[in-house]
């Protein structure tokens, strides 16, 4: 059942959230604080007194404890998820709710047993296409090899890494020859079931969530974006969610050009005077206190315009936290916001090494167990500890053996966003994660989502920091202009792409979530 452990996850964080139950709210708080114990100590080395074995049974010991929680945490919230769960939604549910000029695709990557053979076939991409109508039909269409399609994604991830590993601007031919052989494999097949639509809602699996739809390339050499505006879910039952019209009634928070190589005392004494809780601290391996985030100066511009468009077209009341007022506790502290903005660094924890620069937004770490003998990377299992997101004062952070200035998915996963309208994560690969087929991407897009986000924008690679700007103050301007949330993205897009065509420049920005 595809998204099955994301809804699982969201209905108890929902119930916790919601219920005026005390011992769910306890019991998710003792929740948050093994998640960040986990978190921390995944990160981090054994302290000298302490054995490697001791370290790692500590760990399982806390993993038990979290395995625990989530089931009584399941069982308690179980009566109140069933009035608003999601798994129920049919067919005729969710047809109901689409707009009507739209149409959802809904992929899966899905092995056959051959049972002549007692073999597994080779595993397949097939789509599910649902039109709104009064009767409603879902119609299946077998894609391709997940070899045959993957490979070109491959490819195409390959040629939007150069910038990464040898500096270069992607080539726009390379990345279209890449996209047009997607395209014919993966929409063609689908071009008369959607023809006439204006509205796509798509819900990948596999390697097709680490690659923007709007940037296929259509026998007529345009982008898809072109043709259709464009979201993403994680599953079909996430279109049930669109219907909820809470909004929380805080303000708009903003957090951008953090200052990250703000002193650690600096760093504490803010934390005092802002009136705001420290988060957990941890230690890190040393090849992670090795990196250090460069600036990114174009981002308080971005902020400043940002603060400006939704104070006097939009009437929100913004907090814009800059400069060394860029940590993280600033958004555990806060009242929900309406809107959440992050203008900084992103990163994704790999096996390879890469660098961050102030020309993109973003770095790729690569941990090893330097208090071992032997030199190798650590299994970091819990893939919700592969992404976050970095704020002032981190430079110093890392250096100390401390994760103060790092907020990473797990974190996340602590945060009360019910009711918050938007988040943009304004950095680079914030939309990246461990893909897990049928679960969607585990990465920032699913904490945003089960803290209970209703849209994200977030970024597929690094981008040009000035670009960005331009393209999120651009956004911003087009929705308090009254553009719907997915149609003023696509129009900021096409806006970059008149300017500069290569969708380096303006693919990586996709949303997930309510389009409205």
């Amino acid at each position: 059942m595809k998204g099955a452990v994301a809804e699982a996850q969201g209905r108890y964080m929902d119930a916790a959230m919601q219920s005026g139950d005390p011992e769910i709210k306890k019991k998710f708080a003792e929740l948050t604080n093994i998640r960040r114990e986990i978190a921390k100590m995944q990160l981090s080395k054994p302290d000298d007194k302490g054995s490697f074995e001791d370290y790692r049974n500590r760990i399982a010991e806390l993993q038990k404890q979290k395995e625990t929680l989530e089931a009584e945490l399941s069982r308690l919230s179980k009566d109140f998820a069933l009035e608003k769960t999601i798994g129920k939604a049919d067919v005729k549910n969710i047809s109901e709710i689409l707009p009507k000029d739209s149409a959802y695709i809904d992929f899966a990557r899905i092995k056959f047993y051959d049972f002549k053979t007692n073999k597994w076939d080779k595993p397949k991409y097939l789509a599910f296409v649902l039109i709104p109508q009064k009767e409603p039909e879902v119609k299946l269409i077998e894609i391709s090899d997940a070899e045959d399609i993957e490979k070109h994604v491959k490819a195409y991830i390959q040629e939007m890494n150069r910038i990464k590993t040898i500096g270069q601007i992607p080539d726009k031919a390379a990345l279209d020859k890449a996209a047009r052989a997607i395209y014919d494999i993966a929409i063609k097949p689908l071009e008369k079931y959607i023809k006439g639509r204006k509205q796509l809602f798509i819900s990948p699996d596999g390697n097709l969530n680490l690659i923007p739809f709007e940037a296929l390339v259509t026998p007529s050499n345009k982008y898809l974006m072109e043709e259709y505006t464009i979201s993403y879910i994680s599953a079909g039952r996430d279109i049930v969610r669109f219907t909820d019209t809470n909004i929380a009634k805080g303000d708009a928070l903003i957090i951008a050009d953090p200052d990250y190589d703000m002193g650690l005392m600096e760093r504490d004494k803010m934390t005092k005077e802002m009136k705001v809780a420290k988060t957990i601290r941890g230690g890190l391996s040393k090849d992670v206190l090795n990196i250090s985030f460069d600036r990114l100066p174009d981002t308080k511009q971005e902020a400043d315009t940002i603060e400006k468009v939704l104070t006097h077209k939009k009437k929100i009341n913004v907090k814009n936290y800059q400069n060394t007022k860029a940590i993280e506790e600033m958004i555990f502290s806060a009242e929900t916001p309406k809107i959440l903005h992050l203008a900084t660094h992103g990163y994704f924890l790999n096996d390879e090494e890469l660098k961050g620069s102030s020309e993109t937004r973003g770095i790729t770490i690569k941990l090893k167990e330097d208090f071992m003998a032997k030199d190798e990377t650590i299994n970091i299992e819990n893939p919700m500890l592969r992404s976050g997101i970095v704020f002032s004062g981190v430079n110093a952070s890392l250096k100390a053996g401390r994760d103060d200035g790092i907020m990473s998915a797990e974190k996340i996963l602590g945060l009360n966003l019910k009711g918050t309208d938007l988040v943009v994560l304004s950095a680079c690969e914030t939309g990246v994660g461990d893909v897990k087929n049928g679960e969607g991407v585990f990465g920032l897009k699913r904490a945003f989502i089960l803290s209970g986000a209703k849209t994200l924008v977030m970024s597929l690679w690094s981008v040009p920091s000035a670009e960005t700007t331009e393209l999120m103050t651009d956004f911003y301007t087009l929705m308090s202009e009254g553009r719907t949330k997915a149609e003023a993205l696509r129009q900021a897009k096409l806006n970059m792409m008149m300017k500069k065509q290569n969708p380096f420049y303006w693919g990586a920005f996709v949303m997930t979530g309510k389009p409205e």
